[in-house]
């Protein structure tokens, strides 16, 4: 599964939108949309803080991301 579908899947369990995932990872909305549009991914920190906020193992969020490659 790829990280822009994991992200999607976030969306839709939680009842959030890209607003609400980058303002509980303290982040610009803007790096949320691009990881969205599947222009970038997130960094290794992005990554551990998106691991620990929605309970997915960074294990498969870093292989999502290479997925994407």
């Amino acid at each position: 599964m790829t990280f822009v579908r994991i992200l999607k899947s976030i969306y839709k369990q939680y009842n959030l939108d890209f607003c609400k995932v980058a303002d509980s990872l303290h982040i610009d909305d803007d790096i949320v949309i691009n990881w969205e549009k599947g222009t970038s991914v997130p960094t290794e920190k992005q990554l551990k803080d998106f691991s620990e906020a929605y309970a997915i193992p960074l294990k498969i969020l870093e292989e999502s991301i290479k997925e994407n490659n």
